[in-house]
């Protein structure tokens, strides 16, 4: 069954001026350590924060707002080992609210140009 679906668009160039004016505080404040990991590895890439913000936000759309022990920066979007990115809860977001346990997150990301989109659905397991 699905629970919730969300959808959202952001502009590369809002990230970039968002970074110049902030620099990392605004990275660290939506990306987790894994993250900044990768962050760092691409060179702090605009394209992979905006992409990981833009997941980030259709979450929780797709949850119908926030919900208990929800964070930017413990909430991660990892490759698998496969390559593909997957959502991944903390330790802590989980004991919060144990419901995330029972859903199945799908999601996709794509960019152009200067936008980068992402949907996102949860599924009652």
């Amino acid at each position: 069954m699905i629970i919730g679906i969300g959808i959202d668009i952001v502009s590369i160039d809002r990230i970039k001026k968002v970074i110049d004016k902030w620099g990392d505080t605004f990275a660290w404040r939506i990306l987790s350590e894994k993250e900044m990991g990768e962050y760092y590895e691409s060179g702090r890439s605009i394209l992979y924060i905006s992409g990981r913000f833009s997941v980030k936000e259709a979450l929780i759309k797709a949850m119908g707002g926030y919900w208990k022990g929800f964070r930017f920066d413990t909430t991660e979007v990892l490759d698998n080992l496969k390559g593909a990115p997957t959502i991944r809860f903390s330790e802590e977001t989980l004991n919060l609210n144990p419901l995330f346990k029972e859903y199945n997150i799908h999601f996709s990301l794509s960019h152009d140009g200067n936008m980068v989109v992402s949907q996102v659905v949860i599924e009652n397991i």
